[in-house]
């Protein structure tokens, strides 16, 4: 294959490799062609053939690396920080922005899945009327319109949240007390400790007082659901995120932001567990 003809589409394979090299249908890659003669003096010629080939060879996988690397959706950006070079993860089909925030990788939208990491499914309470009591991981949709999902992503009630099974991708998990307190003294280090909401908020979505997403953390006032009447309430007003980590035997910490306020608010309300609030996901 020589010149505009070439079709390089299944690379790696015959074709791709560079001169001085062959395609090795066995090892399934590029080795250095051999001299035709090799005399018993290894003459500085058989080397000099088998150093230009090898540096072929080199800058071939190279060349191969990099286009792999960007079938792959890892662009060019570098594998470092807390992101490790990605600007997106692809879990159960749906791609997540994701975004550095000091130290940490978050999840920039809401989590919408069915199931949790292992495949298992979640109890749907879509169209049920009232929020489920049994105690078992569940979501909804605001409204219970499907279209809401894109914008705003799932509700999810806290049985789901600390399901052993795991709601995030592999290597990911519902934000801790931890890791939103360390969100919170990130941005208060840059002189933000009072508005720190302001900063965490979308630039659209609400009602009244969008936020400047200084960050791209890009919250968006997504709602709730009632745990007792199972009603949606305050789209537009108001958000609401889990915190994976229990405030006692029957409530669990959450952040709050709302239309009215710059501040990012922590809360435990009782008996909690059965709200559906947001969720998510930062790297662990």
């Amino acid at each position: 294959c020589e010149g505009e003809a070439c079709d390089y589409s299944c690379c790696p394979g015959p074709g791709c490799c560079g001169a001085g090299t062959h395609w090795d249908a066995n090892l399934a890659t590029c080795i250095v062609d051999i001299p035709d003669t090799v005399d018993a003096a290894c003459t500085l010629m058989n080397l000099q053939e088998l150093a230009s080939g090898y540096a072929a060879l080199v800058e071939q996988n190279a060349a191969l690396d990099s286009l792999l690397a960007a079938c792959e959706g890892d662009g060019t950006a570098e594998a470092s920080g807390p992101c490790a070079g990605q600007d997106h993860v692809t879990y159960q089909g749906y791609d997540y922005d994701i975004v550095e925030i000091g130290d940490q990788c978050w999840f920039a939208e809401n989590l919408q899945t069915e199931a949790y990491n292992n495949g298992e499914p979640l109890q749907s309470d879509l169209n049920s009327g009232a929020w489920s009591t049994t105690n078992e991981g569940s979501y909804s949709i605001y409204n219970d319109e499907e279209t809401n999902s894109i914008n705003l992503g799932f509700l999810f009630n806290w049985h789901a949240v600390a399901d052993g099974r795991g709601l995030c991708p592999l290597g990911w998990s519902v934000a801790n007390e931890d890791a939103w307190i360390a969100l919170e003294e990130y941005i208060e280090s840059n002189l933000q400790a009072d508005e720190i909401g302001l900063h965490l908020k979308s630039t659209e979505s609400w009602t009244n007082g969008n936020g400047i997403d200084t960050y791209g953390f890009a919250a968006k006032a997504a709602g709730y659901r009632s745990n007792d009447s199972g009603e949606y309430n305050y789209v537009g007003n108001y958000t609401y995120f889990w915190s994976s980590t229990p405030s006692s035997s029957n409530a669990a910490f959450v952040r709050r932001l709302d239309y009215f306020s710059d501040n990012l608010t922590k809360y435990s309300g009782n008996d909690n567990l059965n709200q559906g609030f947001s969720v998510r996901c930062v790297k662990d």
